[in-house]
């Protein structure tokens, strides 16, 4: 299975989203360079970046859930593995493990439906994992929406900044000429989400 594909199907099938809990800490995520794309449409506005990594396993402890895996460059890094993989038995020594990240911000140029009024923030957790017959591989996401308030425009910065339900405010940039400002308006409300994603698959040590 292939990580880009295995993350794009579980973006599609959680929408726009985010993840605030990973199989591994958020610290450990390897630093790759990153894949960024925007998408306007006059339905909205969306920011992604993905990045992508294969790393190899070179120790794995099933008694402390500790699993040792080397970048490219040769760098090592041990890391604890979270209850919730359930088939760390499976995981050996020379295998690669490819590790996927998603992060995206979005914003739809509409009015919130009443349900989204009466409850302007919302966290949705979502959970995959391939089949036995399948090589181990899973993923999370969180999906945090938000009915949102313009509260400043930048033709000059190109960068849209908004307010959240809870106060915080968040900058949303773009590139020249992809809005209709004119069509925007300070006090107008939308909804905005942010997405955080990861997956992990495990591919099998080539048989010698």
């Amino acid at each position: 299975m292939h990580t880009t594909k295995f993350l794009s199907g579980l973006c599609r099938t959680l929408g726009t989203a985010a993840l605030l809990a990973f199989f591994f800490s958020p610290a450990e995520v390897f630093a790759q360079a990153d894949v960024s794309t925007t998408t306007i449409s006059g339905e909205g506005v969306a920011t992604e970046e993905i990045t992508t990594v294969t790393v190899t396993v070179t120790a794995v402890d099933l008694n402390t859930r500790s699993v040792t895996v080397k970048e490219a460059d040769g760098a090592e890094t041990t890391m604890t593995v979270g209850a919730d993989v359930k088939r760390l038995d499976e995981v050996k020594v020379g295998d690669l493990l490819n590790i996927g990240y998603l992060q995206s911000v979005g914003l739809e140029f509409r009015a919130p439906t009443p349900e989204e009024m009466k409850e302007p923030f919302m966290v949705i957790d979502e959970t995959e994992r391939a089949g036995k017959e399948e090589a181990p591989a899973g993923g999370k996401a969180r999906t945090i929406r938000a009915v949102v308030t313009v509260e400043g425009m930048s033709r000059w910065l190109n960068t849209l900044t908004v307010k959240g339900p809870r106060g915080n405010y968040f900058i949303v940039e773009v590139e020249p000429g992809q809005l209709k400002w004119e069509d925007l308006r300070i006090g107008q409300s939308m909804v905005g989400t942010y997405t955080e994603a990861m997956v992990m698959v495990l591919e099998p040590a080539p048989k010698k």
